[in-house]
């Protein structure tokens, strides 16, 4: 198996650059560097609509640059506990000062999809959808 986290440093803090909210159902997608300020994306596939489309993303899949992250593995725990402490970038923290962004609302967000994913409902929508 593939090691997904080859290339990033998970050691300190994530920065958070830019946060999507998908009008999909509920996705969630997470630009953000490493210590090394290498870039990399995560994504939380949205819950509502549970169905498998071809060419599309599982619903309530935990993706690492588009690549699904083996549940409950330890690259799966290590992403995980690093998004729990995570820092905003100068940029978001500009951002929310000029705009009605709220950096409080993003990290519920976040808080969020991390429970969800460490959740029994995150094994039950996996199974259903034949990734578990």
């Amino acid at each position: 198996m593939e090691n997904l986290l080859v290339g990033l440093d998970f050691r300190d803090n994530l920065i958070l650059h830019q946060v999507s909210l998908w009008m999909d159902g509920g996705s969630v997608t997470l630009n953000l560097t490493d210590t090394n300020y290498t870039a990399f994306t995560v994504e939380f596939c949205q819950i509502m609509f549970l169905t498998k489309h071809p060419q599309k993303n599982f619903p309530g899949s935990f993706l690492l640059n588009k690549i699904e992250i083996p549940i409950r593995s330890d690259d799966e725990q290590v992403i995980l506990n690093s998004l729990k402490h995570l820092s905003f970038s100068d940029k978001l923290i500009a951002e929310e000062k000029n705009t009605p962004k709220n950096l409080t609302t993003y990290r519920e967000i976040i808080n969020e999809r991390i429970a969800f994913v460490e959740s029994e409902e995150y094994l039950v929508i996996a199974k259903k959808m034949g990734r578990l």
